[in-house]
């Protein structure tokens, strides 16, 4: 599994990234962080993504996830993924996951990966227009 961003936003328009925990997180600004997860997402990989996701110093108003890359998922990842969208919730940070397949979806939802702990929307364009009307807002 690999964990990547993916921006069209250079760092002199304020884009930052740091490894943490050996995945690539990618921060558009203080207020929204993305990251991009790929391939299949399993037991001993989710162990590493809470891990990472855990150690973020950032309270963002808004985390992307980015499903795209991701054809599958077991329990335990669904499962991690809902402690951290629940964590994030009792922040006031909100959770948007993108690019999720049905069959990604349906194991996050069946893991309580949904509102009002986390929103879904088609694309990472849609999240990032979100978050933006998020941080306006």
């Amino acid at each position: 599994m690999a964990i990547a961003i993916a921006s069209s936003v250079t760092p002199d328009r304020g884009l930052y990234t740091a490894i943490v925990g050996g995945f690539c997180v990618s921060a558009l600004d203080r207020d929204v962080i993305v990251l991009r997860i790929s391939d299949a997402f399993f037991f001993g990989a989710a162990a590493t993504v809470a891990a990472a996701l855990d150690r973020l110093a950032e309270h963002p108003k808004v985390y992307i996830l980015d499903f795209a890359a991701v054809p599958l998922l077991d329990s335990t990842a669904a499962v991690s993924i809902a402690s951290f969208a629940e964590k994030a919730h009792r922040t006031r940070t909100e959770v948007l996951i993108c690019g999720a397949s049905a069959p990604v979806r349906r194991t996050l939802l069946r893991h309580g990966v949904q509102r009002p702990f986390a929103r879904y929307v088609a694309h990472l364009q849609d999240a990032l227009a979100s978050a933006r009307a998020a941080k306006a807002g």
